[in-house]
């Protein structure tokens, strides 16, 4: 790990990944180091579901949303603006632990 000290070099203007090296802003340290290897990270079971629920969420969300007129619907029904309906579809889903059926009741617009 690296820290850029001067304040005028065109590294300190630099934030994120830049092939395998990697920026990051602290205040007014630019911090440089390599991309992390993270091939032999090991998730735990509760990891892995959270992962499964968000994966199947950002499923739905983005077909529910797709749609202009159930996008709007779903809008008015959750009381967010159309251009939110993804994420408040997203929070509904992860608060009620990645259950479709509440999710698709949600989407009954009947």
């Amino acid at each position: 790990m690296a820290r850029v000290r001067d304040k005028g070099s065109i590294l300190n203007q630099l934030s994120g990944k830049v092939g395998e090296l990697v920026f990051k802003k602290y205040g007014d340290v630019v911090i440089v180091s390599k991309v992390p290897d993270m091939s032999s990270r090991k998730l735990s079971e509760k990891q892995i579901k959270r992962n499964e629920i968000m994966k199947s969420g950002s499923k739905y969300a983005k077909a529910m949303s797709s749609d202009l007129k159930t996008k709007y619907a779903l809008a008015a029904k959750l009381g967010v603006p159309p251009n939110r309906v993804y994420n408040a579809i997203m929070s509904y889903y992860l608060k009620h632990d990645g259950d479709l059926e509440k999710l698709l009741e949600l989407q009954d617009l009947s």
